[in-house]
């Protein structure tokens, strides 16, 4: 008797050879929680995609896909790891229509490289920070936040088209390559921010801006943090424009400031305030920002031009250990007038636990980033009995927690996403029409099979 051939063996056949890796070393690469794949997958083109969940839907096996890979610590572990569906061949920019500002590119295309090809023409997608790794697919399934949505807006602002495959094999697509389309449901939104829950992101089209002429950045530092906030709510409630206003807390400014390659100021917090477009606006806006946080009692520092390369990775992972795979790292989400006491109820109660933080807010949206060393997983009860006090009190006041990295611990013992209420029932329902036999990141999101 013919024995049935392996999963990598039908992968092989259906992709062939070379775009399938089934090697420890390649598996490691792809392991979540300490659950790796039986195979790794990497079509090259939607229609591979799409047959490949086809075959996985048929055989019932567990699909996670994989972006640029930079968001996967953000998600539950695993109920089922069968095939890590690499985007990373998928890298084609489609179509770019300068006239109209649109752009469509494979899931895989790499943000940084889309916006090296599109300054050619003085435009810009701007999800994200020069040397922006993050695939577009990537961005739009994770709804990352943008640090510069005070100016261009989040994710939902620009996506204005997608390509999906979903688990039964088929390609679908929603919206259109055009900005006013008013037609129907925006299904784009429901893909937005699902984490591969429903389908495999496999195109998506954004709307673009003009690249700014120029680039500058304000620094405040002040004696502590309300000063700081006081100062940042003084530049969104002014007549300037900013895209960027970001606050540290204690030495995490200090730190960015040597990434920026700046002198350092003193203080226990600063403000960053940046601003784009044209020199001669510019200038004006610089010099009222600068009178603004002055009148805070801030020392200023003026930037000119972009950030280094170091202070644009700083931001994107705010601490000091970067490399620091041990770290827990949440995201806290409040109004921006919330900020403050919320840091302050934070740093009293990790006191403690005799834990410090590093705390990065975004204050045009009341997005906290906070990254605390892992105390070890013999503190991980202690650790998650925090996060729920935290969380249950944010939800008192409209706020949420999320954690976006941590040891498998810790994620046994509190839910990654926090209690959704009755987001939770409507998504499972979603995912019952569209992925019934639930291959698409089994317990990845929402705790759903």
């Amino acid at each position: 008797m013919t024995a049935s051939p392996s999963p990598v063996q039908q992968v092989e056949r259906l992709l062939g050879a070379p775009l399938v890796a089934s090697t420890p070393e390649r598996l490691a690469a792809f392991a979540l929680d300490g659950h790796g794949p039986a195979l790794v997958a990497f079509p090259e083109t939607p229609e591979q995609v799409a047959q490949l969940l086809a075959l996985a839907n048929s055989e019932g096996w567990a699909v996670v896909p994989w972006g640029g890979g930079h968001g996967m610590a953000t998600g539950a572990t695993p109920a089922r790891y069968d095939v890590a569906l690499s985007l990373a061949r998928l890298e084609t920019l489609l179509d770019h229509d300068a006239d109209n500002l649109t752009l469509t590119g494979e899931a895989g295309l790499v943000l940084d490289e889309a916006n090296r090809r599109l300054a050619e023409v003085r435009q810009i997608l701007p999800l994200g920070l020069p040397g922006d790794r993050g695939s577009l697919g990537g961005i739009v399934a994770a709804a990352r936040p943008v640090p510069k949505r005070l100016l261009y807006g989040d994710v939902r602002d620009m996506l204005i088209g997608i390509r999906v495959a979903l688990p039964d094999g088929s390609l679908v697509r929603y919206g259109r390559k055009v900005i006013k389309n008013v037609a129907g449901y925006d299904m784009n939104k429901l893909f937005l921010g699902s984490q591969g829950l429903l389908g495999v992101i496999v195109e998506a089209t954004f709307k673009l801006f003009a690249l700014p002429d120029e680039e500058r950045y304000v620094t405040g530092a002040f004696a502590d943090l309300a000063s700081a906030a006081a100062a940042a709510g003084a530049l969104l409630g002014s007549a300037l424009l900013p895209a960027t206003l970001l606050l540290f807390d204690g030495n995490l400014g200090e730190a960015f400031l040597g990434a920026a390659r700046l002198p350092r100021c003193g203080g226990q917090a600063l403000l960053l305030a940046g601003f784009e477009g044209r020199s001669a606006t510019l200038r004006r806006q610089e010099e009222r920002a600068r009178e603004l946080i002055a009148d805070q009692g801030g020392q200023c520092a003026t930037v000119a031009g972009a950030l280094p390369e170091e202070a644009c990775a700083f931001l994107r992972l705010p601490t000091p250990a970067r490399a620091d795979a041990a770290a827990l790292r949440l995201r806290l989400g409040v109004t921006p007038q919330g900020i403050v006491p919320t840091v302050t109820r934070l740093r009293e109660s990790l006191a403690e636990l005799e834990l410090e933080a590093a705390v990065m807010a975004d204050y045009g949206s009341g997005t906290l980033r906070i990254v605390l060393p892992w105390p070890g997983d013999q503190a991980a009860q202690t650790c998650a009995a925090w996060i729920e006090a935290m969380r249950a009190a944010l939800m008192e006041e409209r706020g949420y927690l999320l954690i976006e990295a941590a040891p498998p611990a810790l994620k046994a013992r509190s839910h990654v996403w926090g209690d959704l209420e009755g987001e939770a029932e409507i998504m499972a329902l979603i995912k019952s029409r569209l992925d019934p036999k639930g291959i698409l990141a089994p317990g990845r999101f929402l705790a759903l099979p």
